[in-house]
């Protein structure tokens, strides 16, 4: 198993790192990151990511992966769970579903390395997380005021996608259309097999 590398940080198989992924800038100039936990089992398997807060005002999903983050069970890991409990820091701070730009994040993929604020922060977390991921599972809520039923969202004529959806163990399976921009979208058109997952209320 080779080593992997998040944020010019190089972590070999076995370990447990958490990483600061610098953010671009605000127009403040003010520097920020995103916070990524890295573990990597010392017997090879699959990458995957779980991410959440892609919208800033969606909650639940920072929680999952902290529970995540802090589950016993990731000590017997096979491969590597790269973990990234908020996305879309600014949002969360901000309270609110969208970057300072006005932007939805998760209609911003794949981005650019220039360009709109949203652009550069979809483009670096495509770069840098998703595309060193086999797998990825995104988590959202319904918006606010609004409760969603627990369901996964996903290209199920995939049966490997279809196999893993069922695992979830949701009542709501949903073969959903990719939408244009999303994280899903992007992820799917390299390689990686996704997952969304909606549930409660922002």
């Amino acid at each position: 198993m080779e080593n992997l590398v998040i944020g010019g940080q190089s972590i070999a198989p076995g370990e447990s790192v958490k990483i600061e992924l610098e953010m671009p800038p605000l127009y403040t100039a003010t520097n920020m990151s995103i916070p990524v936990y890295v573990t990597r089992g010392k017997r090879p398997g699959p990458t995957m990511f779980v991410s959440a807060a892609i919208h800033g005002d969606e909650l639940n999903g920072i929680e999952i992966v902290g529970r995540l983050i802090r589950s016993r069970a990731i000590e017997r890991l096979r491969g590597t769970l790269i973990a990234v409990p908020m996305v879309n820091v600014y949002g969360v701070l901000n309270q609110s579903r969208y970057l300072p730009d006005r932007r939805d994040l998760n209609r911003s993929f794949p981005g650019s390395k220039k360009g709109s604020l949203a652009g550069r922060l979809a483009n670096l977390f495509l770069k840098e997380i998703v595309q060193k991921c086999d797998v990825g599972i995104d988590l959202h809520t319904g918006a606010i005021h609004r409760s969603n039923l627990p369901q996964i969202r996903a290209d199920l004529d995939d049966p490997e996608v279809l196999e893993m959806a069922k695992a979830f163990g949701v009542p709501v399976l949903l073969n959903a259309e990719l939408r244009e921009g999303s994280l899903r979208e992007t992820a799917s058109e390299s390689g990686v097999k996704i997952l969304l997952y909606e549930a409660g209320q922002a």
